[in-house]
């Protein structure tokens, strides 16, 4: 599938983000796949990464979801403007960092890690309504 619609990028609520895959070609599918990408990347390498991808015939038609995340100011890279969910204030991401002495690692901050979820909710989300809006025209299509 090619680079998700910016305006489905710039969406942010479950109903903005079903009403404009509602309006894209071809979205009609059985099953949906929702990948992330990692800090620093997009959802273009991974496209390529998965073009060749052949799913189980019973999977049926599926479409593959690739959210974008928001460009932000990333700590680990000097305040450079970086794609990423959440910002994480240093590498590695870990619990403990073993140096002399050992100390905790500093933490990402709760509500950036709340706001990245809340998107990626909204996309699952997104799809619950698509399959109730299908199964509502399939069942509204046997009584007519």
């Amino acid at each position: 599938e090619a680079v998700e619609d910016p305006e489905i990028i710039k969406a942010r609520t479950a109903q903005e983000i079903a009403d404009l895959w509602t309006k894209a070609v071809g979205c009609e599918a059985d099953c949906a796949i929702v990948w992330l990408h990692g800090q620093g990347e997009s959802e273009v390498a991974w496209q390529s990464v998965f073009e060749n991808v052949k799913l189980p015939a019973h999977a049926g038609r599926c479409r593959w979801i690739w959210p974008r995340a928001e460009l932000a100011p990333c700590s680990v890279r000097g305040g450079a403007m970086t794609a990423q969910w959440f910002d994480s204030p240093e590498y590695p991401i870990c619990r403990v960092v073993r140096a002399v002495p050992d100390r905790p690692s500093a933490a990402e901050d709760p509500a950036d890690v709340d706001a990245a979820v809340r998107y990626v909710r909204a996309v699952t989300d997104a799809l619950e309504i698509l399959k109730c809006e299908r199964k509502f025209a399939l069942q509204s299509d046997s009584y007519s």
